[in-house]
């Protein structure tokens, strides 16, 4: 429709014209005049004035128009002049306006609640005795799982009264896998996964499978409204998922190098994001002019810095199918970032992860919880001619204050760089616990006492001789790849000094606290009953190599294990495990296919590491928008711009519709209407804002 509605409100609605846009195009936009006038106001019919009695209705008022945008009826300027000036001079002035829309959760679960996360997908109980570790998943209908790519076995049953929202009332074990086959079978109850799951055959109690995504409020166009209507979607409401990339430019450790073998990185599908690794400063050392921005905190409270060429991996999450049916009339006009309060100055933003063992939780949080700092920082290029403080960053920080990554708050992208999370974050790993990083050192050489060696006489790091080596760890149950997971996907490293020594791996005294040595705990912790050292020697500067690791049996040197039993976290805690020599030239080769099981020859359709996947979690923000706007004001003293020439006016009251800003050579480049008209009386000031 081509005239205001009359229910709305006495603004002034102003556009650029047609000849405004085409000056911009010029770069000759410059506002010099302005004028008012009645031209849209029948001086005949003056009870038509909205204002003279209730439900009086006003005159007709066009919306701004691109073209043929003139005054036809200007006010002159002095009521004493015949054919004096219509134009004054606007006051012009910059201001930014920053809109904000609170995103309500996006993901197959709700926001964290105290009484436990809500699941919003599809999903069905079934007997734990099901998962018998195989690669066929049979439940009891499949019917809604058509489509669904990820899924989470949670052991556990959800809880609540509601079964379109069932809850997350406990902390459960889990793991996340790919549906290699969709639903089949003669009863389409059969689900093929990309690996076999964990023998849990001898257990007893129920286990949960959920699908990863769902559209919440926007069916498909298989199954439209009975009415046809689009439903429309509160933002505040449950969202889409976001989807997550988890970018592997090195291999992880045990992989073999060869292309010609298989484990080829071209096949982590997610490595198209590579680029975005060096854009955000987590890839080439000479790239940037900080690398000291992504740091870890080990397992004795060392604040340790990751350089970019040991950052081997991210998780990048970002929200490109959010509101993705919304886009055509989506809330903003200007492209959006992510703010960290509302418009009332709350804060308003976390990421949430329901079933994550994370290691460093001490309080009642089911999964974890990840905040946004408030502090602005950069990632500043060491390319000449870049200018500075541009691409800008907030910490992602856990529930006690640790940094675990970055969100790029103007890319709408959320990094994990946190090595632990983004293992827990891939389900190609096997596991959703993190594993605390030890501390390791270089200690004397003859201090080693354990159950099968009292030292060695040749050190493990020469004096001197520029050697850094690199730690990781595994634990493993042996017999059921289903039960082992990833490595500790941080590599620790110690470099030589000027003196010969071995070197110390220590833990804390209060680390493991989601591990157990009762396999029916397993529903609720990870267990094992293998330890593993995995190490490798490199010139002090060089990286360590994918099939470079060696691996060495460290079970029977916990304290107090039994050989054959779980192992009992308490003795792992406090423990200072030393590698010597013998230890390290003994080792033999790490292959991570003997505890992962085999990976897939590449090319192929199966899944290596870091496949796309949607976000395992929830998370909710603030979208914002800086709308910047042009100001002018129309200055209307109580003598000046008084006097009508429209033809209909005999006298009385005086009305205003329209006010137009002209350039120096009168050409109007933005035309300004009222919704109804605006009495003229005494000194007025209006205000006409160009969006930009």
């Amino acid at each position: 429709m081509a005239f205001f509605n009359n229910t709305e409100s006495e603004n002034i609605s102003a556009r650029i014209t047609n000849k405004g846009r085409q000056k911009i195009a010029e770069g000759n936009f410059n506002i010099v005049y302005f004028q008012i006038g009645d031209s849209e106001f029948d001086y005949a019919f003056p009870q038509l004035n909205g204002t003279d009695r209730v439900g009086n209705p006003p005159q007709k008022v066009y919306y701004p128009l691109d073209r043929d945008a003139i005054v036809k009826y200007p006010y002159k300027l002095s009521e004493s002049e015949i054919t004096g000036t219509t134009f004054g001079n606007p006051i012009q002035s910059a201001e930014i306006t920053i809109l904000t829309n609170n995103m309500g959760a996006a993901g197959f679960v709700s926001e964290y609640y105290s009484s436990g996360a809500t699941v919003g997908c599809d999903y069905v109980e079934i007997d734990i005795t099901k998962i018998s570790g195989t690669t066929t998943l049979i439940i009891p209908t499949g019917v809604s799982f058509y489509g669904c790519e990820y899924i989470t076995i949670a052991y556990h049953q959800l809880t609540g009264t509601d079964p379109d929202n069932p809850n997350i009332s406990s902390s459960a074990n889990s793991l996340v896998y790919r549906v290699v086959t969709g639903v089949t079978g003669s009863s389409y109850n059969t689900l093929t996964l990309d690996r076999k799951t964990p023998d849990l055959s001898a257990f007893s109690g129920n286990a949960t499978v959920m699908c990863n995504k769902c559209n919440p409020y926007f069916r498909g166009e298989n199954n439209p409204t009975p009415d046809c209507v689009i439903v429309t979607q509160d933002p505040e409401d449950r969202q889409d998922p976001w989807t997550m990339n988890i970018v592997w430019s090195k291999k992880p450790a045990g992989m073999d190098v060869p292309a010609t073998i298989d484990e080829e990185l071209s096949g982590y599908t997610s490595n198209v994001f590579v680029s975005i690794k060096e854009f955000m400063g987590y890839n080439s050392l000479s790239g940037q002019t900080d690398n000291t921005t992504t740091t870890i905190v080990n397992s004795l409270g060392d604040v340790i810095i990751v350089p970019p060429d040991e950052q081997h991996s991210l998780a990048i999450v970002h929200y490109a199918e959010v509101n993705s049916a919304l886009e055509p009339e989506k809330f903003f006009k200007y492209e959006d970032y992510i703010a960290h309060t509302d418009s009332d100055d709350i804060t308003y933003f976390e990421v949430y992860i329901p079933y994550i063992l994370y290691h460093r939780n001490t309080g009642s949080t089911i999964g974890a919880r990840f905040f946004m700092d408030t502090d602005d920082y950069y990632i500043n290029s060491t390319a000449q001619d870049t200018k500075t403080n541009r691409l800008k960053y907030r910490y992602l920080k856990d529930e006690n204050g640790f940094n675990v990554g970055k969100v790029f708050v103007n890319h709408k992208t959320i990094v994990f760089d946190n090595q632990e999370i983004v293992a827990a974050l891939d389900y190609k790993s096997n596991r959703k616990h993190t594993l605390p990083i030890p501390r390791v050192n270089q200690i004397p050489i003859d201090i080693k006492c354990s159950t099968n060696e009292i030292g060695s006489s040749t050190p493990l790091m020469a004096a001197n001789t520029g050697e850094t080596m690199f730690i990781s760890y595994l634990f493993a149950v042996t017999g059921n790849t289903g039960m082992t997971g990833l490595h500790c996907n941080y590599y620790s490293k110690v470099t030589g000094t000027s003196l010969n020594a071995d070197v110390a791996v220590n833990f804390s005294t209060t680390e493991f606290v989601h591990m157990s040595n009762i396999v029916s705990n397993y529903k609720t912790k990870f267990i094992a009953n293998k330890f593993y050292i995995l190490a490798q020697m490199v010139n002090t500067g060089e990286q360590p190599l994918p099939d470079g690791w060696k691996i060495m049996d460290y079970t029977l040197e916990i304290p107090s294990h039994v050989d054959g039993a779980y192992i009992n976290p308490v003795n792992m805690r406090g423990t200072r495990f030393i590698i010597t020599y013998n230890d390290y030239d003994n080792a033999s080769k790490y292959d991570i296919e003997d505890f992962l099981g085999q990976f897939p020859d590449e090319p192929s359709i199966l899944p290596e590491f870091g496949d796309t996947q949607p976000f395992p979690g929830s998370i909710k923000f603030v979208r914002a928008t800086d709308i910047h706007t042009m100001r002018f004001l129309v200055n209307l003293p109580s003598g000046q711009f008084l006097t009508t020439q429209n033809p209909t006016y005999t006298t009385g009251v005086k009305w205003i519709t329209e006010i137009a800003l002209l350039n120096e050579n009168k050409d109007v480049l933005v035309i300004g209407k009222s919704s109804k008209p605006i009495q003229r009386t005494g000194t007025q000031v209006f205000g006409v804002k160009i969006d930009l």
